[in-house]
């Protein structure tokens, strides 16, 4: 049997509409000849669908209804579930109709779509106990049909009429948040359902052409170096730095971080796109088997590679990796002997790590990791403390571990993530007007937030470092433009190194777009006496409100 998941061409299709059913047809018959006429022409015309895929159903909230009928409309009619989990009862010569060029046979991106429909939908069950988030199942957390329930007793007891209309109104928002949450999951949300027409192929086309043409690359990114003091402390970081880089066989640990980045579901980005595809916002799966967008994407990912962006994004994630295990070794090891402060306790568990977990990373570190306290230590390492994870024979531990790096790899190195923006980005004329601006929203959860909550030295340090290197960047930048940067005052450099160090997230973009628009009148710059004495043309401050597209 071949369980590769199909995907027909439709571009193909549309460009020879007639011969398709010609082959088709004389292909369904040959495999399955019991199938009259009329079946086989309803099979062809399934393949040229526009309905890519099918959305869950909409709750609607009604707290007067018997809870029953919710759960009789869900048995009735169950929808959503992906496709690639259903049973194949059509058993064609796929074989061969991938050969003959009617079906996908780009692996990688045959493979990107599969995961990205699956994995959401087994995690959700894996919570819930199935794809809806319903609930109602024993051992699994509570879903949208017990949160309707409480609505609906909270409902019974009201005592008024206007006590029981804003319960009512409560209940729908939050149910509408709930199932907004699950389909940002499954990458669902905003997706119209059909996304091979042609403004949203025009969308996705517009995100990759800005996203080619308006980064500057690696340098822009310099300043990510800096977050590892952030997120590490100082005198961490700058041990660890000069502890690989000063040793013998530095690329043998450089290699080892990378392993252990990648085992953690980070460091892909030369092979996989993930850096590009992250700037041009193209996190759902539609426009992989369009010829033409493919080849786009792919330019896109290339140009990624050639401007430096991937490889540097890879190896700070892999030096990120390196540091984060380190410390939450160490700090394991700490909380094992009763020595832990209550910082590192709380970041500890703010990583999904208890004091038992810790005790079991311990354990597991000191029977195959490699470095100071390690099983071996042929490195002479002093301060590294290499996991080796691969070789752990406790899988909760390795599994705590590895989510661990995972989650303080994309809050060293900002990558925005699903809860970090409004509903409204995640639509397709919000991801075009906000195409850069995730990242803003990112940083300000993940970096300006975060920080100021901790009130901790190590970010007042990395925020004075950050700035510093976006300076730098900043005169770099000048320089590569032949512009004179000792001419530039004082005001200006500071400002310009805020706006590079991205410290203060989607504040900074919506003051360079108020900036934009007033003709640097209004914003930071002329509050500090920084403003340009000129302003910006009609193309640039419809880009302001707009987007880049």
């Amino acid at each position: 049997k071949n369980y590769l998941n199909i995907f027909i061409k439709k571009d193909r299709i549309q460009k020879d509409e007639a011969g398709f059913d010609i082959y088709a047809r004389k292909s369904i018959q040959e495999s399955h000849p019991e199938l009259k006429a009329d079946e086989i022409t309803e099979i062809i015309e399934s393949f040229k669908g526009d309905h890519a895929w099918e959305p869950l159903r909409r709750t609607e909230v009604d707290l007067k209804k018997s809870f029953d009928d919710y759960n009789l409309e869900i048995i009735l009619n169950p929808v959503g579930l992906s496709g690639h989990l259903k049973a194949r009862k059509l058993n064609l010569n796929y074989q061969q109709w991938m050969k003959d060029g009617w079906i996908e046979d780009d692996i990688m991106a045959l493979m990107q779509v599969y995961n990205r429909s699956v994995g959401p939908d087994v995690h959700l069950a894996q919570i819930f106990g199935d794809q809806t988030m319903w609930g109602g199942y024993k051992g699994k957390n509570i879903g949208i049909g017990e949160v309707i329930a409480e609505y609906k007793l909270k409902y019974s007891i009201a005592k008024t009429k206007a006590a029981k209309l804003k319960i009512q109104k409560e209940a729908e928002a939050v149910v509408r948040d709930l199932e907004a949450a699950r389909d940002l999951i499954r990458g669902t949300y905003g997706v119209p359902t059909n996304p091979s027409r042609v403004f949203s192929k025009a969308v996705r086309i517009s995100k990759n052409f800005n996203a080619l043409t308006q980064l500057t690359g690696a340098l822009a990114a310099l300043p990510d170096t800096a977050r590892l003091v952030m997120t590490n402390g100082f005198m961490r970081t700058m041990r660890n730095f000069y502890e690989q880089f000063s040793n013998k066989q530095w690329k043998r640990i450089s290699d080892m971080a990378i392993k252990e980045s990648r085992l953690s579901g980070e460091s892909w980005d030369v092979l996989l796109g993930t850096r590009a595809m992250a700037y041009a916002d193209l996190d759902n799966i539609y426009g992989v088997f369009n010829r033409f967008e493919k080849a786009t994407q792919k330019f896109t990912a290339a140009s990624f590679v050639i401007n430096l962006m991937s490889p540097w994004n890879q190896f700070v994630k892999s030096q990120a990796a390196l540091a984060i295990q380190s410390r939450i070794i160490e700090e394991s090891q700490n909380w094992a002997k009763g020595i832990i402060s209550d910082k590192w306790k709380m970041k500890m568990a703010a990583s999904g790590i208890d004091e038992r977990m810790a005790k079991k990373i311990a354990e597991q570190y000191e029977k195959h990791g490699h470095g100071k306290t390690g099983k071996i230590n042929d490195l002479e390492l002093e301060e590294l403390r290499l996991s080796q994870s691969d070789l752990w024979t406790d899988i909760e531990a390795q599994r705590a571990l590895r989510l661990a790096t995972n989650r303080d790899i994309n809050i060293t190195i900002v990558t925005p993530q699903l809860a970090d923006t409004p509903l409204w980005m995640s639509t397709e004329w919000g991801g075009a007007i906000a195409q850069y601006k995730k990242f803003g929203m990112g940083a300000y959860n993940r970096m300006l937030v975060r920080g100021l909550q901790e009130k901790d030295a190590a970010f007042f340090g990395g925020l004075i470092m950050l700035i510093s290197m976006g300076m730098m960047v900043d005169m770099v930048r000048h320089k590569a433009f032949n512009r004179d940067y000792s001419k530039t005052k004082m005001q200006e450099k500071l400002m310009n190194g805020i706006d590079r160090s991205g410290v203060l997230g989607i504040f900074m973009d919506i003051n360079n777009s108020i900036e934009r628009l007033t003709n640097n009148s209004i914003g930071l710059r002329a509050v500090i006496g920084a403003n340009r004495p000129y302003g910006t043309d009609s193309f640039d401050k419809a880009g302001a409100i707009l987007g880049p597209s």
